[in-house]
């Protein structure tokens, strides 16, 4: 039986701590996430009509794919540089370069797309392809009959199982070519993990889980990747 059940998105480059003490930011560096639209080279402003047929010619027929054993520019959006577990992942059907996937802020007048910034690294390493992974985690936190416990034995409440947890990860890559900005994106299957904890444990706990769903989904963002 489930009281005040609430519910959290985080990042996966900020997970933080959800529970009933609300959310918290894990990661003193996290300034945000990178704007897909700006990775991807969608340009702002009105767009025309035969921009848009100009484009689509340009690509009809034209897939994007990795070959395995290929150098990649690894970008993990949020974060200064992508999880290990991550890089490992990928690293299983590609040599990896990890870059910064921290935004650089609002663009000005002087200040290149984030594509065009992503693709330009690339190119100055040698690299066909850039790989930008965002990933969400999704947290339904729900107080069990003995959160009442809390609020009357403060110090051994801390020791009862009052809360359970559920969180559910999807990690998404979009796969751009360095010389022509062409894109494909992939998601992961969404993967889900619910557990009991109690006030002493929960951050402890909260940070297994985590690691847990990120070790189960990037391997899977990374073979379909693979697969394209």
């Amino acid at each position: 039986m489930f009281f005040a059940t609430s519910r959290y998105t985080t990042s996966i480059s900020n997970p933080g701590l959800t529970g009933h003490g609300g959310y918290r930011s894990g990661n003193a560096l996290y300034g945000g996430e990178l704007d897909g639209l700006d990775v991807l080279g969608v340009p702002a402003g009105d767009i025309s009509e035969g921009a848009i047929r100009a484009t689509l010619g340009k690509a009809a027929g034209k897939t994007v794919r990795i070959r395995r054993g290929e150098r990649i520019l690894l970008v993990q959006s949020g974060a200064t540089h992508p999880d290990a577990a991550l890089q490992s992942a990928m690293n299983r059907y590609y040599e990896v370069v990890p870059f910064s996937g921290l935004p650089v802020g609002k663009k000005g007048k002087d200040k290149a797309s984030a594509s065009k910034r992503l693709r330009m690294a690339a190119g100055q390493a040698g690299v066909r392809h850039v790989v930008v992974v965002w990933g969400t985690l999704e947290t339904s936190v729900g107080d069990l009959p003995s959160k009442a416990v809390n609020s009357w034995i403060p110090i051994v409440g801390e020791l009862v199982t009052d809360e359970k947890k559920a969180t559910r990860i999807v990690t998404t890559a979009a796969v751009i070519e360095t010389g022509t900005g062409a894109w494909r994106s992939v998601s992961s299957e969404p993967k889900v993990r619910s557990f009991h904890n109690s006030g002493i444990s929960r951050t402890a706990k909260w940070a297994r889980q985590v690691e847990s769903l990120k070790a189960e989904s990037y391997p899977d963002l990374a073979e379909r990747v693979a697969a394209f």
